[in-house]
């Protein structure tokens, strides 16, 4: 099952697709967590093209939780929050060394907030923001979008993986300052660094697995 999970998330495999994106809504629906939350989104993969998959799990709850988007972006292929203007290396084709010392760096760059949000009834300030990503490593992904969100005024910023591979967090502060919707409009100094743990939900794989059961006995 759990082999399945990460065929879809890294391959395109859809094996579990339907079985991820109910389990998924499920949690997200249920929990208050998630009902202040005014701007949904997914951090971009590594090339400047969206997740199509991901983008799909955005809408779904977006649609859900009675979520707006400007019109400006229904029908768009750039339908989210935050877009990365130049590719970059993989993640998983660098060595974890590097990842690591590179931090939540290495996106700062090439990630920027939508232009379509840069005005008074969009942008983030003093709002609720969630980032989903299909997996977590070392989290360096969710600290950039967590680093430019917060400097941008987000009120707080919740960032939820779909997966993960029970790595240290890596918990990081940047100084963030300029135009943070333009490419190379803002700069960035690392403040500090420090590690973080969390705790595991062991019983989401046999949820999933009983969801799987079920679909395939329908």
């Amino acid at each position: 099952m759990v082999e399945g999970f990460s065929r879809f998330l890294k391959d395109g495999k859809r094996d579990y697709y339907k079985i991820l994106r109910y389990h998924f809504l499920a949690g997200i629906a249920n929990s208050p967590e998630f009902r202040d939350v005014t701007h949904w989104c997914i951090f971009p993969s590594s090339g400047t093209e969206l997740n199509p998959d991901m983008m799909e799990f955005k809408e779904s709850v977006r649609c859900l939780m009675g979520s707006r988007i400007p019109k400006t972006l229904q029908g768009s292929d750039k339908n989210n929050l935050l877009l990365r203007v130049h590719s970059v290396q993989k993640s998983h084709r660098t060595n974890a060394s590097e990842r690591i010392r590179n931090g939540a760096s290495k996106h700062f760059e090439s990630i920027i907030i939508n232009p379509e949000y840069n005005d008074k009834k969009w942008n983030v300030k003093d709002k609720v923001v969630c980032v989903l990503d299909d997996y977590l490593t070392h989290g360096n992904s969710f600290e950039s979008a967590r680093n430019l969100l917060k400097a941008a005024g987000a009120k707080k910023v919740i960032c939820v993986s779909l997966g993960t591979f029970k790595n240290i967090y890596r918990y990081q502060e940047y100084k963030l300052s300029g135009d943070f919707y333009h490419v190379n409009g803002f700069e960035y100094e690392k403040l500090s660094s420090c590690t973080k743990s969390g705790k595991f939900d062991e019983e989401a794989r046999t949820e999933v697995r009983k969801l799987y059961d079920i679909f395939n006995e329908m």
